[in-house]
């Protein structure tokens, strides 16, 4: 970079993105300001910068800035863009990231276009992210290149993260995709018309069990205003399998019938989705939770369970002692299970000694919470089946036990089944026989999808 050249004023956008103004023989000019502290990681990120493929096909878009030059000067990296007077009157008061239902049919045409001229030109395909989204005062609503976050990640990480965004396939170890591009498209679009992203992040594995397991919500729980052509337009772009979402050329078509339509919802609709909208989020809030649960991605349920275990402890019947000195090793076992079918946790609590079969009673615990307290009424949520269990030896002192079945889990959204393996062992306890080892592994998982009544077309929870 020329030394008469430098940047002379600066202004920094909430999220911490800084936009440098500079003026060259009396002609202005926008940097993106990136500090690189670590000369490895610099060299490597202005060499990848370097590398990118220009866009001339999109050159001409409304609404979309791309990379016309980069420089390194001291520790920062100076990206150069096209002047435009309204995105830098408004960079240091970007708006809160809600979009209109008329912006995001505005942004969807903008990122259309885009991916058509990426197909024109054979840039390889890439993803979309909220934070590829800035705000013009003139322009609403406008795009900076996507290749730039990808390649920027490591030194300016985004909210949510853009390994959160990637589409199922992707996350499969599968190729991008035009579909897969439409995906991110549709993913980032619904978090800035909805203001939530629309699956749990939590951390990684968590963020991609939620993008290959769980159908997001209707968008409009989260935005009432939202028409019905354009929900079912996001809905569509969201398919899990990338066969069942549309195409380009469909969703030019899709996108024209919204604009027919009109993309704000009438009022009837949108009184009807705001009054539902706090129990569609909660109870989305609740079968996460079971999700997360069952497939045991973390610890931290620990604290949720404690609560809700002694909110259903105080408040049900005590029951019976099921226990005495004449009750058979053999019908301990039958018991627990039986107990375990029901989720009786309280029943599970007196066949066994404190600390065995811990994960078990929690479990059940769990499943009658969400059973009895639905609010849709009482509805099981584990189920035993096919149970076969033997016995291994007995004596005065030790018996032990085998057991296989099949434990199935029933959310609104799916089935899943468990074919389980156990192992029991049982002694007396003050002469009462009480199960004192348990083991059970899962030898095999199959989860089926369970569909559910649609509204306008677009699945709702």
């Amino acid at each position: 970079m020329a030394t008469a050249l430098a940047i002379t004023q600066r202004r920094v956008a909430p999220d911490g993105r800084e936009l440098g103004l500079a003026v060259d023989e009396g002609k202005k000019k926008l940097f993106l300001i990136v500090p690189v502290q670590r000369d490895k990681v610099r060299l490597a990120v202005l060499r990848r910068l370097r590398e990118l493929t220009p866009m001339e096909q999109a050159a001409g878009l409304e609404g979309f800035f791309t990379i016309t030059g980069v420089e390194q000067v001291g520790e920062e990296l100076l990206l150069a863009i096209n002047f435009d007077q309204a995105l830098w009157d408004s960079w240091s008061e970007q708006r809160d990231r809600r979009i209109t239902p008329e912006e995001t049919v505005l942004l969807l045409n903008r990122c259309l276009q885009l991916l058509l001229a990426c197909r024109q030109q054979g840039i390889p395909w890439f993803g979309f992210h909220p934070t590829d989204v800035v705000w013009s005062a003139s322009a609403g609503p406008v795009l900076l290149d996507p290749r730039l976050g990808l390649i920027l990640d490591d030194v300016m990480p985004a909210e949510p993260r853009r390994d959160f965004c990637l589409p199922p396939e992707v996350l499969q170890g599968q190729a991008w995709t035009e579909s897969s591009a439409l995906y991110t498209i549709g993913l980032t679009v619904y978090t800035l018309l909805g203001g939530i992203f629309p699956y749990q992040t939590g951390d990684a594995s968590d963020a991609a069990e939620s993008v290959l397991r769980e159908e997001p919500l209707d968008i409009r729980y989260a935005a009432p205003e939202t028409g019905a052509a354009l929900a079912r337009l996001l809905a569509a772009l969201l398919k899990k399998a990338p066969a069942e979402r549309p195409t380009l050329e469909q969703v030019r078509e899709k996108l024209a019938e919204v604009m027919r339509q009109g993309a704000v919802a009438d009022e009837d609709q949108r009184r009807s989705f705001a009054a539902r909208a706090v129990r569609a989020v909660e109870k989305r809030k609740g079968l996460r939770a079971v999700r997360k649960y069952w497939r045991h991605r973390k610890t931290v349920w620990l604290v949720a369970f404690v609560v809700v275990f002694l909110v259903y402890f105080y408040t049900r019947p005590l029951s019976a002692p099921v226990l005495t000195p004449a009750t058979t090793p053999d019908q301990v076992v039958a018991l627990y299970y039986q107990a375990l079918d029901e989720a009786d946790a309280v029943t599970l609590n007196q066949l066994v000694v404190r600390g065995a079969a811990g994960k078990m009673i929690d479990m059940a615990t769990l499943a009658r919470v969400l059973s009895d307290f639905n609010p849709l009424g009482p509805r099981e949520v584990m189920r035993i089946k096919g149970l076969e269990i033997k016995k291994l030896r007995e004596t005065p002192e030790e018996a032990v036990y085998t057991a296989g079945y099949r434990r199935e889990v029933v959310t609104p959204r799916e089935l899943q089944e468990d074919w389980c393996a156990d192992r029991l062992v049982l002694r007396p306890v003050n002469k009462i026989w009480r199960i004192v080892q348990y083991e059970s592994k899962v030898l095999k998982t199959e989860v089926i999808e369970v569909k559910s009544p649609t509204e306008d077309g677009v699945d709702n929870p």
